[in-house]
């Protein structure tokens, strides 16, 4: 039962596709403290982080996700390539306990385990979701510079043959955006 339960959750997402709100969004200093005030799952705290004046990546994610493996990869390999020149990360898990598929974070722990972010880490809820033009669908990323202005939002959209962001997109965002060309 939990599995027809997490496939139809799964077939909900997929139909529904992206968010009919394609806005852009800002990350003002109140959505800046609503990110620092999410309960903190691993990696620097937020707060800590300081994403005033930074570019910030923010991504939304589920353990269960498979396309978010690979984009955790990117996400660390971005973080260690220029944390050093503004670039801050927070990864936002959002939807890990769908359709009554609970299992108390086992499955969330080992996912963490086995990508040992260096970034951020915060447990997402769907207010939050809704901030950010309406999140319906994993992995969703939003880069903005350091005034806060949207760059980029990339959505892994039902039946699209991309599921991530490559390396060599996300450098092509964040190295202008860095002062790195």
């Amino acid at each position: 039962m939990r599995l027809i339960l997490f496939f139809a959750f799964i077939l909900t997402l997929l139909w529904h596709g992206a968010s009919a709100a394609e806005k852009p969004v800002t990350l003002t200093a109140e959505l800046r403290q609503t990110l620092e005030a999410l309960p903190h799952l691993h990696g620097r705290k937020v707060k800590e982080a300081g994403l005033h004046g930074n570019v910030v990546l923010v991504s939304f994610f589920a353990s269960w996700c498979p396309p978010c493996n690979l984009e955790f990869q990117h996400l660390r390999d971005a973080h260690a390539a220029y944390q050093k020149q503004g670039l801050r990360i927070v990864a936002i898990n959002y939807f890990e306990d769908l359709a009554g598929f609970a299992d108390g974070g086992a499955r969330l722990d080992r996912f963490i385990t086995r990508h040992a972010p260096w970034y951020s880490v915060v447990k997402g809820n769907d207010a939050l979701a809704k901030k950010f033009a309406d999140v319906t669908r994993i992995p969703t990323v939003f880069i903005f510079d350091r005034q806060g202005k949207q760059a980029l939002h990339f959505v892994h959209r039902w039946k699209a043959r991309k599921s991530n962001l490559t390396m060599d997109e996300l450098h092509a965002v964040l190295r202008p955006l860095l002062g790195l060309e």
